[in-house]
Parts: structure tokens; C-alpha cells; sequence
């Protein structure tokens, strides 16, 4: 049974079961025990994407995500530890919902890159995905992540009617004039809302 384990100091080992006795000449029991200080470890059979990451604006973390549906985010000393860990691990490439080959080479692919091999656009404009879906997607492909507020996913802003008690969703008025950008809407917007932009413009 192969596991990937992360250790305190940041390194990603991998150990097979059957094989770690011969390979250390230790028990297995004992290289359990030697692991309790880690912060964890998965199962290989249980990767079902890798896709590279910035973490401080370097090139230099990874984010796996799990058959369990959640996402383990590793930050390595530098780009070239990346790629060998990423050829250390299963060859999942970024999963299989995004119309792309199960490769270590599309694992380290750009933003660009994944964007433009991917079918996720055509499969939004044939409405085979949902809005919500396709901004899932943009965000992860392009690094957004919620193992790093820093880098969260980020959603637009397309309600303007924040004070009826119900709202009526059928009523153009309700919604965001999409043809036009957010900071030349400063009229509708409320005043911390228009400091704020004020702010970040300075």
C-alpha cells in the first residue's frame, strides 16, 4: 500500500508497505512510530488531481486533492523540488473533469496552458456546465485555492439590490450592468464600497 507522507521539515517521502522493511531495514511498526511527528500521510490510490502552485508568489507548492473531496496544499524550497515530487506522485495530471490528459506534464502546465487545452469553455457555451461550474474552474486552474486566503476564489460581483427583504430574480433591475466595468458603476455602489475603490486607485 504506497503512501506519500509530509514531514515537519517539509519533505514528501513515499514508503510502500511490503518494500519498507527491505528498503530501511527497519520493521514496519518502527517506521510507523519514526512518522507520528509528521503532519500527515495519504494514499496513493486516493490522488485524484495535482496541480502546481504559487505560494508567495513563487513557484514552489503543489495542491493534491483527494477521492475524499478535500485538497492537501504543499510548499516546497523551490521550483525544482516541485517537478520531482510531482513525477514522484501517481500520474493523475488535474483530474478528469476538465477535458484534459491524465499527465505529470499538464500537473505542472501554466494557468495559460490548462486554459487553452481544456474543453471547459466550449462544454459552459453548450450550457453542459453551470455558470458556478465554469467560475470553479477558472479559479482553480488560475491557482485560486482555500488553502491560501491570500489566493481565495474569487466570484463576481453581479447582485446590485442588497436592501429589498425578497428578491425578485426575474427583474433586470436586480442584477449588475455585466457590459460595463465595476469601478464605472461608482454611481449605484454604496459609499464604503466607492472609498474603497477610491482607496486602491490611489
Amino acid at each position: 500500500m504506497s503512501l506519500f507522507i509530509l514531514q515537519s521539515f517539509g519533505r514528501l517521502t513515499e514508503t510502500n508497505d511490503s518494500a519498507s522493511e527491505m528498503s530501511s531495514g527497519l520493521p514496519h511498526k518502527q517506521i510507523l512510530s519514526y512518522t507520528e511527528g509528521l503532519h500527515g500521510k495519504w494514499l496513493f490510490t486516493e490522488i485524484r488531481a495535482v496541480f502546481s502552485r504559487r505560494y508567495l508568489l513563487q513557484n514552489t507548492a503543489l495542491e493534491v486533492f483527494m477521492a475524499n473531496r478535500t485538497a492537501i496544499m504543499f510548499n516546497f524550497p523551490d521550483a525544482a523540488t516541485v517537478k520531482k515530487v510531482v513525477h514522484s506522485l501517481p500520474r493523475v495530471g488535474v483530474g478528469t473533469n476538465f477535458g484534459l490528459p491524465q499527465t505529470r506534464r499538464i500537473s505542472l502546465a501554466t494557468p495559460k496552458q490548462l486554459f487553452k487545452t481544456s474543453n471547459m469553455t466550449q462544454r459552459w457555451q453548450r450550457r453542459e456546465i453551470s455558470n458556478f461550474e465554469y467560475l470553479m474552474f477558472l479559479n482553480t486552474i488560475s491557482g485560486r485555492t482555500y488553502n491560501d486566503l491570500s489566493q481565495y476564489p474569487v466570484f463576481p460581483w453581479i447582485i446590485t439590490n442588497y436592501e429589498s427583504a425578497e428578491l425578485d430574480l426575474t427583474l433586470p433591475s436586480n442584477y449588475r450592468d455585466l457590459s460595463k466595468r465595476f469601478n464605472s458603476l461608482s454611481a449605484a455602489l454604496p459609499e464604503k464600497t466607492k472609498c474603497w475603490i477610491c482607496f486602491m486607485e490611489m
